[in-house]
């Protein structure tokens, strides 16, 4: 059987456009691939003969296989379509098309309605223009058991909204034109029915000519979604399969670690999450110093990550940052915003951690970034529940140290000058038992908020302030030799101790404040002891959350303060 293919007129107007757009003698040279599609097929594999040629052009297509580019004439053509190790005179079926010059055609081979074989061919202009950070996407249907299919496809913008294409086509053999910015896509087929297995996703950046071609049932797990990109051409390769939404994907977050943004309302870091330049998963978040954003996942490939940071209202931008990296499955991959912004000296650290893997029973996983802009290079002692240490020398600003299994329990970091004695922080606070920590040294000297924070691996699905390890001491305490405090949790016990020395001016207090300024615990202290108090605070009363532990003198000068997390 001999059948004429009409590409909606496409003959006239790649004339028309080569008129207009392209000088004599300087078109591209077109060229030809056949792919096969064929649903139920009656024969393993396929081989493709042009014209009236004894030799195949493509050998043994499987189903989602397609051949490489070749280069085809200007004029009338003929493919036929064999079962693989068959004679032309035993086509399956043949198609006839017309080309022009600097065009590319691409055959589906397909089953289409009425359970007929034939060829499907589509054509482009090779020199057809269309925006910068733009995928040019062509929505292909070749599924005869789904029928008519309603299909939304969404492409995340800069702005942190999705922008819905639909394709509503009649029958099996319909495809239409997109040209969407690059970044993520999510592909929904009959999007009416709340269906996983209906929902697929995928990104790129700018650039890429691609055909999304939708195969199999909506009443089975055969639905599927495959991409036949332009830029495969070279060799017969299997097409790639699109991936169903949130199935062997990565994900991404954001920490603020830059100490000059500390008011919510009046400086902001707002990152955006996308594959493409100004890209976002999902409507722009913000944060404020020491915060964590939530878990933006369903990434897979390249991807583009831009932070906008800002203050004031209106805001007034400070610097902008982009990276771009390539996300793995079962991978977590964490933005830290780390230096300063309104010197236009803030970075991004990214650090990557399996969203899988994890610590033995009864074991933690601890690593450990140095965030603190203007602290230089540092030795970090750690020392664990079991009483082992780890010893960390010359770690320069930005540098992390990879996981070590460890106890769980209270463990201790003492953060030095590097190679000398010079204590700059110390801090304990509790890790818990089959868990994954990133231990962060934070802040900055000149407005004294440094410390150590304890970031969690695992627990993403919130928003959520970084809690501060219990007690710091500072190098401006340090220097100055001036009275401190050390705080000491007892877990078992609902309990810690408040360790400082007593000047014996009055009675001292012991001050518990929420994270609203409340003070919500006071303890007097008997007056006439001078020296070092150790004093116990019961816990029982108090809420789970972060609290503020502030020790004032009977002068009413504060001794030292410290942080504390209170977890029922």
């Amino acid at each position: 059987m001999r059948t004429w293919t009409v590409i909606n007129g496409i003959a006239l107007s790649l004339c028309l456009w080569c008129v207009s757009n392209t000088a004599i003698g300087q078109s591209n040279p077109s060229r030809l691939r056949v792919a096969n599609f064929i649903e139920r097929s009656p024969v393993e594999g396929i081989d493709i003969y042009l014209d009236d040629e004894s030799t195949p052009i493509a050998t043994n297509l499987r189903f989602a296989e397609a051949s490489r580019a070749l280069p085809i004439s200007v004029g009338e053509h003929r493919v036929r379509v064999v079962a693989t190790g068959g004679t032309p005179q035993q086509a399956l079926f043949d198609e006839s098309f017309i080309t022009t010059s600097d065009s590319s055609y691409v055959v589906y081979a397909a089953r289409t309605p009425g359970d007929t074989l034939r060829g499907i061919v589509m054509a482009r202009w090779l020199s057809e223009p269309y925006p910068e950070r733009t995928v040019l996407i062509y929505m292909l249907h070749l599924a005869p058991r789904l029928g008519k299919a309603h299909i939304d496809f969404k492409n995340w913008g800069g702005d942190g909204s999705a922008q819905t294409y639909t394709f509503a086509s009649r029958a099996s053999g319909e495809w239409r034109r997109y040209p969407v910015p690059e970044g993520k896509i999510e592909t929904d087929i009959d999007p009416t029915k709340i269906k996983e297995f209906n929902k697929f996703s995928t990104q790129y950046l700018g650039g890429p000519i691609l055909t999304f071609i939708v195969t199999g049932a909506a009443t089975d797990t055969s639905l599927a979604v495959y991409e036949l990109a332009e830029l495969d051409t070279t060799e017969q390769r299997p097409v790639k399969k699109q991936r169903r939404r949130g199935e062997e994907d990565g994900a991404v977050r954001f920490v603020i670690l830059t100490p000059d943004i500390l008011n919510r309302t009046q400086e902001e870091a707002a990152p955006n999450f996308g594959g493409g330049a100004g890209a976002s998963t999902a409507p722009n978040v913000s944060g404020v110093f020491r915060e964590a954003m939530q878990v933006s996942d369903d990434f897979l490939g390249l991807l583009r990550v831009r932070s906008r940071i800002y203050e004031g209202i209106p805001t007034r931008e400070l610097q902008r940052l982009d990276d771009t990296i390539m996300v793995n499955k079962d991978t977590l991959y964490t933005y830290y915003l780390v230096g300063t912004a309104k010197d236009s000296s803030a970075t991004q650290v990214i650090l990557h951690s399996s969203l899988t893997a994890r610590p033995s029973a009864g074991k933690s996983w601890v690593r450990l970034l140095h965030a603190g802009a203007d602290l230089g290079r540092v030795d970090v002692e750690l020392r664990y529940a079991d009483g082992s240490i780890r010893q960390i020398l010359d770690l320069e600003y930005q540098a992390w140290v990879d996981y070590e299994e460890s106890t769980a329990g209270v463990i201790e970091v003492r953060v030095s000058r590097a190679g000398s004695n010079q204590q700059l922080l110390w801090s304990s606070g509790r890790i818990d038992e089959d868990s994954v920590y990133t231990l962060i040294i934070s802040g900055i000297v000149k407005n004294s908020s440094m410390g150590i924070n304890r970031l969690s691996d695992l627990d993403m699905n919130a928003q959520l302030p970084i809690p501060l390890f219990t007690a710091t001491v500072g190098i401006k305490e340090q220097q100055e030799q001036t009275s401190s405090m050390k705080i000491f949790p007892n877990p078992s016990r609902d309990e810690f101790a408040v360790g400082y020395v007593s000047s014996g001016r009055g009675e001292d207090r012991i001050e518990v404040v929420d994270l609203f300024g409340r003070v919500v615990l006071r303890r007097e202290v008997g007056a006439g002891i001078v020296g070092e108090r150790l004093v116990g605070i019961r816990t029982e009363g108090l809420s789970s959350g972060s609290y503020r532990v502030r020790v004032i003198d009977g002068a009413g000068m504060e001794v030292g303060s410290g942080g504390v997390m209170v977890v029922k």
